[in-house]
């Protein structure tokens, strides 16, 4: 009798942890997720993988500049065709993070090009069916 009272109160001991714990204990948090796939997005930008860049993206993503990701995927694969992201850096370390709801904001990212030059973007993302997908840019 007294190891089933003691059963009984480990098991709800578990169940309360696991209550209290949230979904940390299942898997990564939306901050994790947003920051691995910035990450990704950067690698991919630096290897000059636009297919892998483009993962990232939505198919509802619109840049300041009112380009699609059709286009965006387009002026990539421009630019690295003439050389212009041999070199690349990408910062991330200096970005701030935001969520509200389903969207996040991700910046200042800066990206300096072996000119020299240096230009600095905002991202928003969006969870779109459980993935955090880039859906807007702007260029500071």
């Amino acid at each position: 009798m007294k190891d089933c009272a003691i059963r009984k109160a480990g098991v709800c001991v578990a169940a309360a942890v696991l209550l209290m714990g949230g979904c940390q204990l299942f898997g990564p948090s939306d901050e994790e997720l947003i920051s691995l796939t910035m990450v990704q997005w950067k690698r991919a930008l630096v290897a000059k993988d636009v297919e892998k860049m483009m993962e990232v993206y939505s198919e509802d993503f619109v840049s300041g500049d009112g380009n699609d990701k059709k286009t965006v995927r387009e002026i990539v694969a421009w630019a690295i065709d003439e050389g212009y992201l041999d070199g690349i850096e990408v910062d991330l370390e200096k970005a701030g993070m935001g969520i509200e709801d389903e969207e996040a904001t991700f910046d200042p990212v800066e990206l300096k090009f072996i000119s020299g030059d240096r230009q600095r973007y905002g991202y928003t993302l969006r969870k779109e069916k459980g993935v955090w997908l880039i859906v807007r840019s702007r260029e500071y």
